[in-house]
């Protein structure tokens, strides 16, 4: 009785130090270190001040220290009794679950005790005395003062903070507030007297009751491998604490292991809040439920947790949520069967809040929205993230999946159906068929609000009607590592690392959810960028997306025998528009960039395409803006291929090397092809063809082509200008089959196989001020109908034929102002095979390769020569029977016949000489002048100034007549007169040079 009242006593004292010192406090704090000195000092004063109760109890604290004493080497039955007494310390149970103790049980606020396999090198908690070394009978006073304090219902809740450094896990008392906190433990023989389930949801029952937003509760359960025979239902303002803790669900359940709520939950709105599922490890046993199912709440985290191991069913369901956090977590071996398809793909599923899709909770059109899924792993399982269901018109809005690693997944990693404000980031994706797919809506799974409403009877403002999506839903796949290669047996799509896709229904549609409106359901607004991706499918791929930017992607193929389709690096499709595809690297896909049916991209720019299959960068029935400063390597067909009534505005600064075509323009339009680098190609490094229209095409550099550097073919090109052409094997630029260049200018060909510049049943306006050097056959070929208008001012050099050769044309033509050096055969060769369109050669400057060599030759046609320079050749000129040719005076120097060879006479240049004239009666004037044998006549010519024009007024036919009366003329008037010789033989007449001029002034 006096061990009662003194044990009461101190009790006392050490309550009201506690109270003394709470109430002095400036705030609701827990006690310090120094707050516990305290405490001892004031029971050390008791102890002074009750110096006869002291005395009385001698013996008796004397004999507790020896029953202590015991308790540290002997299994006491003394020391289990006061164990299973001291109720408040859940957390250790060292009586029960080791064979020795070197401590007794008192200490409740003891952080680890050395009596625990699992704590020995733990240290002791500061707010008490450590069991080993303390042999008094305070240990005993402390352990009956708290158990008075636990059958007290009126006791007081002491806060603890970490400045104590007492666990918060296992070893706070009940009843102690810890970081806010309310703490209640379950522990091993709680659960052991009733149930896992039992235990922990009475636990969370009294969170549901008393936790409020200022005081929520926190439930830790005592480590250890449990079974869970019901499912467990969690409140607001509750932490559940699972650390160290299996719970496994009986074979054979239907239920889901814990769930926010009440089992048919009818609860609305973001009703539930507060809520931490903290570690814990989840087994579905094989069971077809889900094992988490969170709605209708905020403000959730789930967290350090493991879901494993169900069939047929998701490990997480969520829906109807604002806030929530999934992070640290393992979602593992989930089961797939394909019947069970297309209901339970993902791990974690964010959901709808329909009957149909989510049972046990109220229906409502209530969003999605503010969800963060970081640092988890999934292994094993369909699908890890995402959703095959959505509500028109609400869509789940700003979510974050970052950080998680995803490896041996049978479909894809993530799934996102009708989202914006999403980003994914610093995901690693491995041994998977897909990766990341994002969908606005699809034509199943989609369903409308007025169901929602219908269901739960909760009113909905969000439109039924077809509503245009926002032009910026601010989506960013950013940083993931994919790994993606496999069949997936639950996707009808083509694989794809990473594929994007809007749905544009032209009539209303009906699919597994409501009739969804018509209209475009476009996805705008996303970045992909800096993703490392390996795939045996397409790299990135997306459909009617709008104002997409893919940027800073390493995407390499990963080759498989015969290839079920064209996979692409980078696809735009189904009127993806306004695209941007810059600085992407695609390593050995079958085809590299493809942007296709009607969709557009307004940069292709900075990306490097090595070994493509097929095509580098393909534009089918689509636009793009600019395509420039791409680097191509080696190409199985094309570098660039424009194709099929497609649009680009420029192709410009490109390298290209190697492959069948550098670039390829077929049936389509290109404004300007510039400044590119293009070699090694197989046939031609630029190709038009097909009634395909370039309106420029400049400034280029290309080399090595197998056949031709620019090939033409029934195709339209204005302008052809300042290229730099090397080493064609056949032709610089040839112009074939119906096509039609306005100019071809100021290029440079260098070394052709064949031809340096070739117009074949083809329209080639104007050929001027191109540069040709050692062509292997001739410099400028026009002919089989060919149409060219003009060919001036080229430069044709050390050519192995000729310099310009025409034949079987049908058009006017001028040929002026050229330069040709050192041909080895005719520098100028014309057999047009018509005489109905006149060719004239004039200002042209001929310089022969050797003597052997005519400087001009025709073999038909009509031709009109004049004021050629020709030099070091054989025959100046030579004309055949067939030429129907007019002959101006020539410059001849240095050949070995410095005449005009008209079929087999030699015309020399003739010149009247002794030219005189007077006017001999009123409005005449009388020219007279010597005659030329040779000539065939004379003509005539008046001018009114001595350097002003002269006009023909009148042509003399026979040589011998010498003199010629001009009449009519205008009295005391001067006229001036000269007299040109001509010769005519066949169809030819070769005019001689103009004789001095002769004034003469009228009577």
């Amino acid at each position: 009785m006096k061990k009662k009242c003194f044990f009461k006593t101190v009790c006392s004292c050490i309550l009201g130090t506690a109270l003394l010192l709470s109430s002095t406090s400036s705030s609701y704090a827990s006690p310090n270190i120094q707050d516990i000195d305290s405490i001892a000092d004031t029971v050390s004063e008791m102890f002074k001040k009750s110096e006869e109760l002291k005395t009385t109890e001698v013996s008796e604290m004397t004999e507790s220290s020896e029953t202590t004493e015991s308790s540290e080497t002997t299994e006491s039955s003394e020391t289990t009794e006061s164990s299973e007494t001291t109720e408040s310390s859940e957390t250790t149970e060292s009586s029960e679950t080791t064979e020795s103790s070197e401590t007794t049980e008192s200490s409740e606020t003891t952080e680890s005790s050395e009596t625990t396999e699992s704590s020995e090198t733990t240290e002791s908690s500061e707010t008490t005395e450590s069991s080993e070394t303390t042999e008094s009978s305070e240990t005993t006073e402390s352990s009956e003062t708290i158990e008075e304090s636990e059958n007290n219902d009126n006791f007081e809740i002491i806060e603890l903070t970490e400045d104590t450094e007492i666990s918060e896990q296992f070893d706070t008392p009940k009843g102690a507030v810890s970081n806010g906190y309310y703490v209640i433990n379950v522990t091993k023989s709680e659960i052991s007297s009733t149930s896992a389930y039992a235990a922990i949801q009475s636990a969370l029952d009294e969170a549901q009751e008393n936790a409020t937003t200022d005081l929520p509760y926190k439930v830790f359960v005592d480590p250890g491998k449990y079974s869970l025979t019901q499912g467990l239902r969690i409140y607001s303002n509750t932490y559940l604490c699972l650390t160290g803790v299996t719970l496994t669900q009986n074979k054979g359940s239907n239920y889901n292991m814990i769930k926010v709520g009440d089992s048919n939950d009818t609860h609305s709105g973001y009703y539930y809040q507060n809520i931490t599922i903290d570690g814990g490890i989840w087994n579905e046993n094989g069971n077809s439920n889900t094992a988490i199912k969170i709605c209708h709440t905020q403000n959730i985290t789930l967290m350090n947790a493991t879901l494993k191991n169900c069939s047929n069913s998701h490990l997480m369901e969520i829906a109807g949520n604002n806030g929530i956090t999934i992070q640290n977590c393992n979602f593992a071996d989930q089961a797939l069967s394909t019947s069970a398809k297309p209901y339970t793909y993902e791990a974690i599923q964010l959901d709808i809040l329909l009957e149909s899709h989510l049972s046990g909770y109220l229906s409502e059109d209530l969003p999605l929205k503010n969800v963060k899924i970081t640092g988890c792993s999934f292994k094993n399982v369909p699908r890890g993230i995402g959703s095959h269901t959505a509500i028109l018109n609400n869509p789940v809005d700003t979510i974050e999946i970052s950080n998680n690693t995803f490896t041996s997944l049978k479909s894809l990693a993530i799934q996102a159906m009708n989202y914006i404000n999403c980003t994914i980031t610093g995901n690693t994706i491995t041994d998977t068929p897909q990766g990341i797919m994002i969908y606005s809506v699809r034509e199943s799974g989609t369903f409308l609000a007025s169901t929602a409403v219908k269901e739960g009877h909760i009113p909905s403002s969000t439109p039924v009607t077809y509503q245009t999506p926002v032009n910026n839903q601010k989506m960013v796949i950013s940083n993931n590592t994919i790994a993606a290669s496999g069949n997936d047996p639950y996707e009808d799509y083509e694989n794809a690392a990473i594929f994007v896709s809007g749905l544009n229904l032209g009539s209303a549609t009906t699919g597994s959810g409501d009739t969804i409106p018509a209209g475009n359901y476009f996805i705008s607004g996303i970045t992909i960028s800096d993703n490392t991706i390996n795939t045996d499918g397409h790299g990135i791929r997306l459909q009617d997306a709008r104002n997409s930017t893919i940027t800073g992607n390493t995407i390499t193929y990963s080759q498989v025998s015969k290839p079920k389709n064209t996979f692409y690096g980078i696809q735009l499709r189904e009127s993806s528009t306004n695209g941007i595809i810059d600085n992407n690297t695609i390593n050995k896909p079958l085809s590299g960039i493809h942007i296709f049916e009607k969709s557009s991209a307004k940069s292709i720019s900075g990306n490097t395409v090595t070994t493509p299959t097929n095509n580098a960068i393909m534009i089918e029935n689509a636009s793009a803006t600019n395509i420039s400063s791409n680097t191509v390597n080696k190409p199985g067909i094309n570098g660039i291929f424009i194709y099929n009534n497609s649009n680009v505005d420029l192709i410009t600064d490109n390298n290209i090397s190697a492959g069948n075509v550098n670039i390829n323009i077929d049936g389509s339009t290109v404004t300007e092809i510039s400044k590119n680098t293009l070699s090694s190609a197989k046939t031609n490094s630029v190709f038009l063809h097909n009634k395909c229209t370039v309106n420029k095409l400049s400034s280029n550099t290309i080399n090595a082509s197998g056949k031709h550097g620019v090939f033409i073919d029934c195709a339209t090109a204005k302008t052809i200008k300042a290229n730099t052409i090397q080493s064609p094997a056949i032709t610089g630029v040839h112009v074939y089959n119906n096509s039609k260049v306005s100019t071809i200018a100021n290029n440079q060909i260098t070394s052709p196989g064949k031809y340096g510049i070739c117009a074949e049943k083809s329209t080639a306006r104007t050929i001027s001020g191109n540069s040709i050097s050692k062509p292997a056959n001739t410099g400028i070929f026009i002919f089989t109908k060919s149409k060219t208008g003009t060919i001036s001012d080229n430069t044709i050099t050390s050519g192995k034929d000729k310099g310009i050769a025409i034949n079987s044309v049908k058009c006017k033509m001028t040929i002026s102002g050229n330069t040709i050096k050192k041909c080895k055969a005719y520098p100028i060769y014309c057999n047009p095979a018509s005489t109905s369109y006149a060719i004239t050669l004039k200002k042209n400057i001929i310089t022969g390769n050797s003597k052997k060599i005519d400087g001009i030759r025709a073999d038909s046609g009509k031709l009109i020569l004049s004021s050629n320079t020709i030099s070091s050749c054989s025959r100046a000129i030579i004309l055949s029977s067939k030429v129907k040719g007019t002959v101006y005076p020539n410059t001849f120097k240095k050949n070995t016949y410095n005449n005009v060879k008209v079929n087999s006479s030699y015309v020399n240049t003739l010149t009247v000489k002794s030219l005189s004239g007077k006017s001999k009666s009123a409005k005449t004037a009388t020219l007279n002048w010597k005659k030329l044998s040779s000539a065939s006549g004379y003509v005539v010519y008046r001018s009114a100034s001595k350097n002003g024009s002269y006009t023909k007024i009148s042509t003399i036919k026979k040589n011998k007549t010498i003199t010629y009366k001009d009449s009519k003329l205008k009295r005391k008037s001067t006229y001036y007169y000269k007299i040109v010789p001509y010769t005519t033989i066949g169809k030819t007449t070769v005019y001689g040079l103009d004789s001095k001029i002769v004034s003469i002034k009228i009577k």
